[in-house]
């Protein structure tokens, strides 16, 4: 009798701990799938669509050169959007340079680039 309760004891600890290991592997699953465009919605995410919108939108921009963004207006900055985003940036008279530590910003003006050439 004892040996009975023993089994039936191992076969729910045994099914318990396998639909945990489920339940987790699926949950981890969705997690990772509907977080994708979390950081899409966040204003604070350091994301393209959040600097080139501090920046004014695509419109307020003219061109990049080097590393020099020219606006059309710096009026449009959004300084405190800019240093939300950890981008630390100086402005010139119709221009500013961004700069962020622990990044390579190359990329960023490279994307900008191409759609400051698509929006043209």
């Amino acid at each position: 009798m004892e040996l009975i309760a023993l089994i039936a004891v191992a076969i729910t600890f045994t099914v318990c701990i396998l639909s945990i290991i489920v339940y987790l592997k699926i949950s981890k699953r969705m997690v990772i799938k509907y977080s994708k465009n979390k950081l899409l919605n966040d204003t604070s995410a350091f994301t393209y669509k959040n600097i080139v919108n501090a920046l004014g939108t695509i419109e307020n921009i003219v061109k990049v050169e080097e590393n020099k963004i020219f606006l059309v207006s710096i009026s449009l900055v959004d300084k405190k959007q800019l240093k939300k985003l950890t981008v630390k940036y100086q402005i010139e008279q119709d221009y500013i340079i961004l700069s962020v530590k622990g990044f390579d910003i190359n990329n960023f003006y490279k994307k900008l680039t191409l759609n400051i050439e698509k929006s043209n």
